[in-house]
């Protein structure tokens, strides 16, 4: 799935991944999808930010009890690790979400939390509204809901 705000200067691109499938395979993909935004060796520069999401649906994750890693392009002095600001203006991101066990992470603020359960249930496609708040998914659930019915 492909998302672009114009406005924001964003892109999101999202993908399921298999069991069998590896974290570089998906960073190679991310390092593409954000050099495919420059328009020419002339100008160089990156014209928007770039966000990748990589659900992963049948594994845990390998940091046992965290649910979404992050891996960004920061700039950092090597001595203590502090991030330079002002190097990269857009802050690319590669997102890693595991949804398999989505009360495993109860660090993550809980809307992060509800959409993760919110994926994990479609995946049994067995959904009880009750269980959400955020009005985002619930339209989400009727949407659905309302296309399985006209088909």
């Amino acid at each position: 799935m492909f998302a672009e705000d114009e406005d924001n200067r964003i892109v999101v691109e999202a993908q399921q991944a298999n069991y069998t499938q590896n974290f570089e395979r998906f960073y190679y993909y991310h390092q593409v999808a954000t050099v495919e935004t420059i328009k020419s060796s002339r100008d160089d520069s990156f014209p928007k930010t770039v966000y990748t999401l990589v659900f992963f649906t049948d594994r845990h994750s390998p940091a046992l009890g965290k649910n979404i890693l992050v891996h960004d392009a920061e700039m950092k002095y090597l001595v203590d690790g502090k991030v330079i600001k002002g190097i990269f203006p857009y802050k690319h991101r590669l997102f890693f979400i595991f949804v398999k066990d989505p009360e495993g992470d109860t660090l993550i603020p809980k809307a992060c939390q509800e959409w993760i359960k919110a994926i994990h249930e479609t995946l049994h496609e067995s959904v009880c509204l009750d269980d959400f708040d955020k009005p985002e998914i619930l339209t989400l659930f009727k949407r659905i809901e309302k296309d399985r019915d006209c088909c």
